[in-house]
């Protein structure tokens, strides 16, 4: 099962189960909770002066305004500076910085838990908008959005046009919406600090600050669906089935007489797929897709690399902290995939290697299918020593 805790705690006092039958890919979800400071831990105002400029490379900041974005200047003795965005913000621009949760442990420890909830991939957008200012106008997303609203507040106009459940793929163009001066949103949500919005992807939404300064944080859903997991079991099919791989009629692009039989020949393909296809192997690859695209956290383990050596058959281990993995066979043995990397091993160590994916903590002499000690004790050294397990006990090297 995964780990709820942070879900539950950027949708208290709403519990999950509610929220995943009534409002996931369904409908708009306001928590207003009358506490300012709730959310106040994951970032402020007064942590954006060390990224923007800094630390943070320029590519990963956008300045929007009214719908107008500009690419701040990335490297050189041009680039955009500190005091720039001080003055572009002072100009009513937002700057959005992205991926903020690959550097940020408070925003990264909600997004690796996302990620692992609902298997998909999570994006973060950080914005903080001047008052009276707006950085994009009315547009649609291909993927659900949770905004909490750090500091400030911010107004949200929803409209009710967009597309339901637009598929990824859908050109970007298509999600820019223009509206006539008569058009009227359908809700207006004033978001406050320590408040919660949820809508999902396909909504349409104009969020523009106010009287007040506003600093909300996004996390980007994008879930794998139905589509993508039938798909992958006909990528897996086709890899042991040749007959997936035969060639179209000759001449079927120009619409001679030969292309007549397509219909009925891909009927037919298509009842035996449906008879053949493996979904369990599917899932699994769909998994480990999740998984390498799923930021790992920054805990300190770049201290516990030496200690790899020191292992013995009774040392005690364990994954480390928001680490799932899955095992996905390959030609040679296994792959071993977990957020963010992958481990390989011969087929000897696969047994193994499905043990330690599905025990969160063991000792090394448990490991089975390994031949004897050394060989145990080597595999766990690299586990250790690609990022997967660390020592149980072992204090944060921070």
């Amino acid at each position: 099962m995964p780990d709820l805790s942070k879900l539950e705690f950027i949708l208290h006092p709403m519990p999950v189960e509610v929220f995943l039958t009534e409002y996931w890919e369904k409908k708009v979800l306001h928590l207003r909770r009358n506490t300012p400071d709730y959310y106040r831990h994951l970032f402020s105002l007064g942590d954006l002066d060390s990224f923007l400029g800094h630390s943070l490379t320029n590519d990963e900041v956008r300045l929007a305004r009214s719908g107008s974005v500009v690419a701040p200047r990335v490297e050189g003795e041009k680039k955009t500076t500190l005091y720039q965005f001080y003055e572009a913000y002072r100009s009513g621009y937002t700057p959005v910085v992205r991926n903020l949760h690959l550097c940020w442990e408070p925003i990264a420890e909600i997004a690796n838990a996302l990620a692992l909830a609902f298997g998909c991939y999570i994006s973060t957008h950080l914005y903080p908008t001047p008052e009276d200012s707006q950085g994009f106008s009315a547009h649609w997303d291909d993927h659900d959005i949770f905004a909490l609203q750090l500091e400030g507040a911010k107004e949200w106009r929803l409209y009710d046009s967009g597309p339901e459940l637009p598929r990824y793929s859908q050109e970007r163009n298509d999600y820019a919406r223009q509206r006539g001066p008569t058009d009227n949103p359908w809700q207006i949500i004033n978001l406050e600090a320590g408040d919660l919005l949820y809508f999902p992807k396909g909504v349409v939404h104009e969020p523009r600050a106010r009287t007040l300064s506003s600093l909300h944080l996004t996390y980007g859903l994008y879930p794998e669906t139905w589509e993508s997991l039938v798909t992958e079991s006909l990528h897996e099919l086709a890899e042991r089935e040749p007959r997936l791989q035969e060639s179209l009629p000759f001449g079927f692009a120009t619409g001679s007489a030969a292309s007549a039989e397509i219909p009925a020949r891909a009927a037919a393909l298509a009842e035996w797929v449906a008879t053949d296809a493996r979904f369990e192997p599917a899932w699994n690859r769909l998994a480990a897709k999740v998984l390498d695209k799923t930021a790992p956290f920054a805990d300190g383990h770049f201290a516990r690399l030496g200690q790899a050596t020191r292992l013995h058959a009774q040392s005690a281990l364990t994954r480390r902290r928001g680490t799932v993995g899955v095992v996905v066979p390959s030609d040679e043995g296994a792959v071993l995939h977990y957020p963010g990397g992958t481990y390989r091993a011969p087929a000897g160590l696969v047994a193994a290697l499905r043990f330690v994916a599905e025990h969160e903590s063991f000792r090394v002499l448990e490991v089975p299918g390994t031949a004897d000690d050394p060989e145990r004790l080597r595999l766990c050294r690299e586990l250790i020593q690609v990022g997967f397990l660390r020592e149980a006990g072992s204090p944060d090297p921070r």
